[in-house]
């Protein structure tokens, strides 16, 4: 299977790293986001400020797109988009996910297409909009578990420990991962969609309690 040029979808701090990051490493990329000002700040390198090093990146072989029916020309897509927390609770807005999804997966693409999604979301999440959107037949979904971290994200993405991928058929779909991701010589798991959401959950809880004991043994050292 050949891929054009991938497409990422959603510029925000997620996007902006994987699209800039790959660019560096890999090669020419596409860029898009449904939202203008985001689209704006991309052209005019107004990169989100938890990234310091991402202005530093040449972007010459990145091609930003200038309208939404450009994407359906593309086979190969990550759909980028952080998951935003609701103001009023803190729970995360999983309605502003699928409707850009819904979006996305009602294009009329023209071949084949592979989307890859990255945002944060609930294990059973990609189950769920599998049943509630009807996809095309010429679309295949992956779920592709998140390992960035604020402030050296680059780097990671650069040099990542390991790469874990969520998808309906794991025997067939290796194949095709391992193509896309051919350059990166880390080791790579595969496993269903539930199960690679539950990654992401684990490794968000991990670092949640990491930070939490580092601040306490810091707290404590002050304290004495």
């Amino acid at each position: 299977k050949n891929f054009d040029r991938p497409l990422f979808l959603g510029l925000s701090h997620l996007g902006q790293v994987f699209s800039i990051s790959w660019s560096k490493k890999i090669g020419s990329c596409s860029v898009y986001d449904y939202d203008y000002k985001s689209l704006k700040k991309f052209k005019e390198k107004k990169f989100t400020s938890e990234e310091p090093l991402l202005s530093s990146v040449k972007t010459k072989n990145i091609n930003i797109l200038s309208n939404e029916e450009e994407i359906k020309k593309n086979n190969l897509i990550f759909f980028t988009y952080d998951t935003p927390i609701k103001q009023n609770n803190g729970y995360p807005n999983l309605e502003y996910i699928e409707n850009k999804l819904k979006k996305l997966l009602q294009i009329n693409f023209k071949k084949k297409t592979y989307i890859i999604i990255l945002s944060q979301v609930y294990p059973g999440y990609m189950d769920y909009i599998i049943k509630k959107i009807k996809i095309r037949k010429n679309i295949k979904l992956f779920y592709m578990v998140d390992t960035l971290r604020m402030g050296t994200a680059i780097d990671i993405f650069l040099n990542p420990d390991q790469l874990v991928f969520g998808s309906k058929n794991i025997t067939k779909d290796k194949a095709i991962i391992k193509k896309i991701f051919k350059k990166f010589k880390c080791k790579k798991y595969f496993y269903t969609y539930r199960d690679a959401e539950l990654v992401k959950v684990a490794l968000n809880i991990f670092l949640f309690f990491s930070v939490s004991y580092s601040n306490i043994i810091d707290q404590l050292s002050w304290d004495n």
